[in-house]
């Protein structure tokens, strides 16, 4: 009760205005107190980002959608380390990689990562679940699925996709919006490998099942939250609160088709399935779970089949297209592709055998995939365990510490990938006139190692070498029978997974 007068005493004696000030000084305190202990202060970086994650969020926010990537600048200015929050570190250094994302390292996702966490309550995927032990053994459940040996079975799957991507080309205008084909061929390629079934975006010729509207929102949606994660908690809650269901077109899409294969299964039926002579990656799932009962449920199957398909989608799409848009802009290199797949005399669609000797091939993909979009945030974070962490250069980091480097920071990198690291040049993965044999394989293994498009170490995107083997597929049948020319049209979309050119089929050409 004494309290409570005392209260409203100086309540009364303050006014509003003067508990305004009162709890801003007592939070810039907080913010004071929390940034010294984090023992960070011998790491520099913006004088903002040392005391709030507000400046990573604002950053994030003014560059979304401009391929601007502000942690290089940020890099650019501090160096190699640089403090970009009160506790979290950005690392531009090739030599960290296997520091912290190797296996030695074995070090937690960050806090970071609750923003592709499910809203409201549901079962962490691969992508989103935080302990490394835990994903180790969610891993070991759908690996068979992701398997070299494996993967070569799904290649039907995307042979059938691609006729059905040219049959659409072929009823187009030679002026058309490629990319958008593109996005619908790899949405079909996803849905065929993971379900035996395409999700119908070429066939319609639209977003079928609602996955590019859903899928745009849902990178807005942790473009905002990733940088400050209690934005992402503050949904969940109220997502909780007024018990809203997320059952969208391809959730209930999915939910039924996992349940007809584990009804099929449990049936006995399995065996007569089209996926006896075309596998799927579902089939896979259910029959990983007589093994791994306890992670593979039919609510975990579920996600699996919905993270496969939605996770790789961007990657892949962004990629081709930017291997387009630069064969566009570079008539020369384009020439010497398609000179490369004269010489090997590649069927159509080409196979997966034949695109593995064809050097230029290899580097334009590489190429398109190292300098794709900059602008999320996705900075890769870990967790620093209780020993602390000490980076290349003699830099600790203590207990706590959020630390990572952002795949679009690694790509740049001089020191990995040569002069002019942000040029288009696929020679750089090829082998140099002049070049010795073992300076090119140093040369490589250097490349391969600082090139984390797809993440690094035990983390590393599990579905690399599925999207790796329909880029190729691809970009190698579209060049053998189309020539690509610029677009006479002036507009140019801002999406990423926009871009218009002139299809010249080859027989016209010659």
């Amino acid at each position: 009760m004494a309290a409570k007068e005392a209260w409203d005493a100086l309540s009364q004696s303050l006014g509003v205005p003067g508990l305004t000030g009162i709890a801003i000084v007592a939070f810039t305190i907080y913010l004071v107190i929390h940034s010294h202990t984090a023992g960070l202060d011998h790491i520099p970086g913006p004088f903002l980002a040392r005391y709030t994650n507000l400046h990573a969020w604002l950053y994030a926010q003014w560059y979304w959608g401009t391929n601007v990537c502000y942690l290089r600048r940020l890099h650019g200015e501090y160096g190699d380390v640089v403090r970009v929050g009160p506790r979290r570190v950005s690392v531009s250094n090739p030599d960290a990689i296997q520091t912290i994302y190797g296996m030695k390292a074995s070090l937690n996702k960050s806090e970071l990562i609750r923003a592709a966490q499910p809203l409201g309550k549901g079962p962490d995927n691969l992508f989103s679940v935080r302990d490394s032990k835990v994903h180790g053994r969610m891993r070991r459940a759908v690996a068979n699925a992701y398997s070299v040996s494996t993967i070569v079975q799904y290649e039907p799957r995307i042979d059938d996709t691609l006729d059905a991507l040219f049959k659409v080309l072929q009823n187009e205008s030679p002026e058309t919006n490629i990319g958008k084909w593109v996005h619908y061929y790899v949405y079909d390629v996803a849905g065929n490998m993971t379900y035996a079934q395409p999700l119908g975006y070429l066939e319609q010729k639209c977003d079928a099942v609602g996955l590019i509207k859903q899928t745009k929102m849902l990178h807005r949606y942790i473009n905002c939250t990733m940088p400050m994660p209690i934005l992402h908690d503050i949904a969940s809650f109220v997502v909780r609160l007024v018990k809203a269901h997320s059952y969208t077109i391809f959730h209930l899409l999915t939910k039924q088709k996992v349940q007809e294969r584990l009804q099929q299964a449990n049936a006995g039926d399995e065996g007569k399935s089209e996926t006896t002579f075309k596998p799927d990656i579902l089939a896979h799932f259910v029959a990983s779970r007589e093994k791994y009962p306890d992670w593979m449920t039919e609510e975990q199957i579920i996600t699996h089949c919905m993270v496969n398909v939605v996770a790789g989608v961007g990657t892949s799409t962004t990629s081709i297209n930017n291997v387009l848009k630069y064969l566009v802009a570079h008539p020369a290199a384009q020439e010497t592709l398609y000179q490369e797949l004269q010489r090997a005399n590649v069927s159509c669609p080409v196979s997966w055998r034949q695109t593995q000797g064809l050097p230029f091939l290899e580097g334009l993909v590489r190429e398109g995939v190292r300098l794709r979009d900059a602008s999320s945030f996705n900075p890769n974070g870990r967790n620093v365990g209780p020993e602390g962490l000490i980076l290349p250069g003699d830099v600790y980091l203590p207990p706590g510490t959020v630390v990572g480097i952002k795949p679009s920071v690694a790509s740049v990198q001089v020191r990995t990938f040569g002069e002019q690291p942000y040029e288009f040049c696929p020679e750089r993965w090829c082998r140099r006139e002049g070049e010795t044999e073992g300076d090119y394989v140093a040369r490589r293994t250097k490349m391969d190692a600082g090139d984390m498009s797809f993440s690094a170490g035990t983390r590393g995107c599990i579905g690399r070498g599925i999207a790796i083997m329909q880029i190729y597929k691809l970009v190698a049948t579209l060049v053998s029978q189309y020539k690509l020319l610029p677009a006479t049209r002036n507009d140019h979309p801002e999406s990423h997974y926009e871009f218009f050119c002139i299809l010249q089929p080859r027989e016209s050409v010659q």
